[in-house]
């Protein structure tokens, strides 16, 4: 049960894309005192981190974060849905990943169409020198660019995420192939290009995955009324739907949507409940019975009283029942973050024991080429 002196503060980690990541930004924020409890949800990228009344400021969980190799987009102090601008944070983290892309898709697959002559048909002029300079862009510049300095905080703070796996299999192969320029051998920069494209694809097949499932629930939101007439001093008024307080009297008149949670004070009508129940027969309504916001009035004229407003409805609790269950874990998941939490660091390990035993028993070794 959280403390009346406890602090919840959310954090929007665009990069946070799967339970690996989550598990790292959890670890990273576990190391601070004062820390509660955390929740992550790579659904909407967000992170919950309850802390104490004197633990660490929602600057400081930014900067843990960020030294974990994760851009924070937003800090919110207490998390409030309808204030959210996380539709916003997802479209512009949306737009950056196609930019990336774009800019690394373009120069690759122009080294892939030089590449097919030079393997199969003809030496192309000048082929490394081009591959080269198509390359760099791709590996250095906007392309990967992120994926290097996100490497680096990672390994600054002594973690290990996926960025450090795409930044080995990318910088290795592009400054080995430079060697061509002075001795004959083989060129590996193709392979860099081509990696640091591939993971900017995923990565945007990611956000473009993220997004559509966070805009098919904060869809959900939008289909409530965002007027409601209500009687004020013998009156019929219209007033927008978050001034609407329990105990309003509503009308609801033919083909209009119940603004909020109520009662049935006095005429009788069916309602369309098919948002709420998904029963396609309109329901019959009548003095006493309790009708759902966003639901339609049919035919007959109601009026209501208020009883749930606000982030009480049934509507905005499914949305943040979704919201928790999107966020929930379970065993199988805890067990999955051990496992991916040494994955990256047994790639490492196998990687530089394999450097090690080509460069002291190559003899012994080579068979396995042949």
């Amino acid at each position: 049960m959280k403390n009346i002196q406890d602090r919840l503060i959310t954090l929007t980690v665009p990069g946070m894309g799967s339970d690996h990541c989550a598990g790292i930004v959890r670890k990273t924020l576990q190391r601070l005192d004062g820390v509660d409890s955390i929740e992550t949800n790579i659904a909407n990228h967000h992170v919950k981190v309850t802390t104490k009344s004197n633990g660490p400021s929602g600057a400081s969980l930014q900067r843990s974060v960020e030294g974990a190799g994760y851009d924070v987009a937003a800090v919110h102090s207490e998390k409030d849905e309808d204030d959210d601008n996380g539709a916003e944070i997802e479209e512009a983290y949306l737009a950056q990943a196609r930019k990336r892309l774009i800019i690394a898709g373009v120069p690759t697959t122009l080294i892939m169409i030089l590449m097919a002559p030079q393997m199969f048909w003809f030496a192309v002029p000048g082929y490394l020198a081009i591959v080269a300079l198509l390359a760099f862009p791709v590996v250095f510049l906007y392309g990967g660019a992120a994926t290097h300095k996100s490497t680096w905080r990672s390994l600054k703070n002594g973690t290990f995420n996926m960025d450090v796996l795409i930044s080995m299999g990318s910088l290795p192969p592009f400054l080995i192939g430079l060697v061509g320029f002075v001795y004959p051998m083989t060129s590996f920069i193709e392979m860099a290009a081509t990696i640091m494209t591939f993971h900017l694809l995923g990565r945007y097949l990611e956000a473009l995955a993220k997004g559509r499932a966070s805009q098919a629930i904060r869809r959900l939101l939008t289909l409530g009324a965002k007027t409601a007439r209500v009687e004020r001093e013998g009156e019929e008024i219209e007033v927008p739907v978050i001034e609407l307080a329990p105990g309003d009297i509503m009308v609801v008149r033919p083909g209009d949507k119940v603004p909020t949670d109520g009662e049935v004070v006095e005429g009788e009508s069916h309602v369309d409940e098919s948002i709420a129940t998904g029963e396609s027969v309109p329901v019959y309504k009548a003095q006493g019975d309790a009708v759902i916001g966003a639901t339609i009035n049919k035919e007959g004229r109601l009026r209501v009283r208020a009883t749930r407003v606000g982030g009480d409805t049934f509507l905005s609790q499914v949305v943040r029942l979704i919201d928790q269950a999107q966020g929930s874990r379970v065993p199988i998941q805890e067990f999955a973050d051990r496992m991916t939490g040494r994955f990256v660091p047994a790639v490492l390990l196998i990687s530089i024991a394999s450097f090690f035993a080509w460069l002291l028993m190559p003899d012994l070794l080579r068979p396995i080429l042949d």
